[in-house]
């Protein structure tokens, strides 16, 4: 059974980040179902990211994007929630071995693969020691991806006509992801809710009311 409501930790200390990516944008020309972290006062691509919750490491991908390899995890609890994060830069040791068993996809391939045996991850287990790019078009680009899931119902935006016609084939992020900044424990909820929106889309979200 889930906790209800439902509460997962922040995968990073959110009293440093700088600001919030926003679920259920477009961001890039691309749809988003997930939003993620700015570290844009860090010094260093140095950013603590651990597990929200207990699950299970199922899929990852590592790939190049402007030469430097990102890394894309996906993990799924007993009760049915999902989450997934991407933009890691260096991996805690347990995970660089299991991905070193991986062959690194070509720029921008970031299609992933099944982890089998699936890996058990425990809440707070530090899963990267490092985040986003050293060197992005001549800049520190410091920030990550962070998803979040509920794979036992589809949300409201997706009861949308329009919407739904609009996302057709990506049911398994668009039509399950949640708005996780409501989902955060406190005092974390309450300092995410209070960064700015980035990207140029700023709050707007299509699950975040």
């Amino acid at each position: 059974a889930c906790p209800d409501p439902l509460v997962v930790d922040p995968p990073v200390d959110v009293s440093l980040a700088s600001g919030i990516l926003y679920p259920g944008q477009y961001r890039g020309g691309d749809y988003k179902p997930h939003g993620g972290f700015r570290f844009d006062s860090n010094p260093t691509n140095e950013v603590s990211v651990v597990a929200p919750i207990d699950g299970y490491l199922v899929s990852a991908s590592g790939y190049l994007e402007g030469g430097e390899v990102q890394y894309l995890l996906v993990f799924i609890n007993d009760c049915g929630i999902m989450y997934k994060l991407d933009h890691l830069l260096t991996l805690a040791p347990k995970f660089a071995e299991i991905m070193g068993k991986i062959p690194t996809g070509g720029e921008g391939d970031s299609r992933t693969t099944n982890i089998d045996p699936k890996v058990y991850v425990a809440k707070g287990e530090v899963i990267a020691t490092e985040i986003g790019f050293r060197n992005f078009q001549g800049r520190k680009n410091i920030g990550m991806d962070f998803g979040l899931y509920d794979l036992r119902s589809t949300n409201e935006a997706s009861k949308d006509p329009a919407y739904a016609k609009e996302h057709k084939g990506e049911e398994e992020y668009s039509f399950n992801a949640l708005c996780w900044l409501n989902n955060l424990t406190e005092p974390s909820k309450s300092t995410a809710l209070s960064l700015p929106g980035v990207d140029n889309k700023g709050k707007i979200s299509d699950y975040c009311n």
